[in-house]
């Protein structure tokens, strides 16, 4: 894997970057990124990549002294410069200082690839003239499994539909060994994700022993296998003849004991296996793969750390989605979610997952469309009313992902009973923080007219609400009513005039609100406990 660092000043960039190509099927691994030229500096020393991507213009060091100073250092790095149009010229520069070349903003595919390819024929290059024939051996062999896992990837990534069936051309294309016989999916399946979300145990070396468990126990009994890591599955493709069928099959039912007696010290995650249907060809491995996934759904009903083959299916009912989840219900949430009825809705979804809870006849399959069904919703009405809410449509964009990890219904409902108090508790902070700016545009005005004869209607209608309703939320968050507040501002300017001036009194009142002296001086009596002559003389 070629080492790769892309830099940019704009997080975005980057991140467009890495989606614009698949990078590990290319055979390019991106060990980082960063977003001024002195945080790239640091992160080039330590990763030492062989290729990095960098915008030309950044805070502090620029890309130019970047790539100046990383020669310096001796890496044999390779570099594209990144540049929009005005800086043209300046990216040119850094061709005299060896780069492979620049791209242009907004960034092309097609260039991008013509680069990486670039890069990939030289480092290929350099491994055949500085090592021994076998060494770039084993770089292809390494090549075609990424291409062989990427491909299978995408494959997985839309259930096997339509997946290619000429053995021949994906053996050529993917240096595989596929041969006719037997095919199967089976998932692994990671039951504690939150262990390794909170770093409890190194996910990649657990991985990397579930692998080569996987590796010695199948590789002399399989004709070809392909292994495809998502984030908290593991997907194992056999091929394997007709003759070896009973002998795979008990290899499946003991594997999750075998794998806790193997790594009893080691293997720090929990998992429940499922086990797809059998098929003749890999173009019915849509099959196979879609009744592993229903077996890994079934362990909400069968519990998990345990092997799930599609026979245990059988047991429920063929109910229909729509007889479960009703038309009807789908409005009501939507109702309850669109009038803020959160509470009402929580307890909706309680009484709707006690029911399924009840029912043991019905498929966890259509337990967890239904959820998922449910998820779509909530994303629908986030993004409708929550579209810039980041938090939010973080939240909700991980429904779909964390339903897929529950094990328990419980678990299902508390996800959404989740959701809706995060609803519910941003609609209090976003109340309380309008409320807050209403009060500071009030205090504003105040501040700006309070030598003038300025009425609560005024204040009200500079903030856009009716008189009463201003008053009222006035008192409730600065404590004291909008008159009593007023008053007391005009004192503490006259308070302040009184110390630092030789203003008369009669004219302080004036500047401060009140034509009326007298009234004045019998408020600020009130309040301070002095006349107005009374605390310039204390206070001076």
């Amino acid at each position: 894997m070629i080492k790769t660092v892309i830099v940019d000043d704009e997080p975005w960039v980057c991140k467009v970057i890495e989606k614009l190509v698949n990078w590990e099927a290319l055979g390019f691994e991106i060990v980082g990124e960063a977003h001024d030229g002195d945080g790239a500096f640091e992160m080039i020393m330590i990763q030492k990549p062989e290729l990095v991507l960098t915008d030309i213009r950044m805070a502090g060091m620029d890309g130019l002294t970047l790539i100046q100073q990383v020669r310096a250092s001796g890496l044999k790095t390779e570099f594209i410069v990144i540049s929009g149009h005005s800086d043209f010229e300046y990216a040119k520069e850094a061709l005299k200082f060896g780069v492979l070349g620049y791209l242009l903003k907004p960034i092309e595919q097609e260039e991008l690839l013509f680069y990486l390819n670039k890069v990939k024929a030289e480092k290929m290059k350099m491994d055949a003239e500085n090592n021994a024939k076998e060494q770039l051996a084993e770089q292809l062999q390494e090549s075609n499994r990424l291409l062989k896992e990427g491909y299978f990837r995408q494959q997985a990534s839309c259930h096997f539909q339509g997946m290619e069936g000429n053995l021949d051309s994906l053996n050529y294309m993917y240096s595989c060994n596929f041969r006719p016989g037997i095919f199967r999916a089976v998932i692994y399946h990671l039951d504690n994700p939150a262990n390794f979300e909170n770093r409890e145990y190194d996910s990649n070396q657990s991985l990397l022993q579930l692998k080569k468990y996987l590796i010695d126990k199948y590789h002399s009994k399989v004709y070809e296998y392909v292994m495809v890591f998502d984030k908290y599955d593991l997907l194992l493709i056999l091929n394997y003849s007709e003759k070896e069928q009973e002998t795979i099959e008990r290899y499946l039912q003991n594997s999750v004991t075998e794998l806790q007696v193997a790594f009893v010290l080691h293997l720090c995650f929990k998992l429940t296996v499922g086990v797809g249907n059998p098929v003749s060809s890999l173009q019915h491995l849509d099959e196979s793969y879609r009744t592993a996934l229903n077996c890994i759904e079934s362990r909400i009903r069968l519990g998990i750390q345990r092997v799930i083959f599609p026979e245990v299916l059988q047991q429920y009912s063929n109910d229909k989605l729509d007889d479960i989840f009703s038309v009807e219900s789908r409005k009501l949430i939507k109702y309850k979610l669109n009038m803020h009825d959160y509470q009402g809705l929580s307890e909706f979804l309680q009484d709707f997952y006690n029911r399924l809870e009840k029912d043991k006849t019905l498929s966890p399959v259509i337990i967890f469309r239904i959820s998922r069904e449910i998820a779509k919703i909530f994303a629908g009405y986030t993004e409708e009313h929550y579209r810039y809410n980041e938090e939010l449509q973080a939240l909700s964009g991980q429904l779909k992902e964390k339903i897929a990890n529950c094990f328990q219904i419980s678990q299902i409902s508390q996800l959404f009973h989740q959701m809706i108090e995060r609803y519910s508790s941003w609609e209090i902070e976003s109340s309380n923080k309008k409320n807050e700016h209403i009060i500071l545009i009030a205090k504003r005005y105040i501040s700006e007219h309070y030598r003038e004869e300025i009425m609560l209607a005024d204040v009200a209608e500079e903030v856009g609400l009716n008189s009463h309703y201003f008053g009222e939320l006035f008192k409730k968050e600065v404590g004291i009513g909008y008159n009593e507040y007023l008053t007391g501002f005009r004192i503490d300017v006259a308070k302040g005039l009184l110390k630092d001036t030789q203003i008369k009194t009669k004219e302080i009142s004036a500047m401060v609100g009140y034509k009326d002296t007298k009234y004045f001086g019998k408020l600020f009596k009130k309040e301070t406990g002095l006349s107005l002559t009374e605390y310039r003389k204390v206070f001076t």
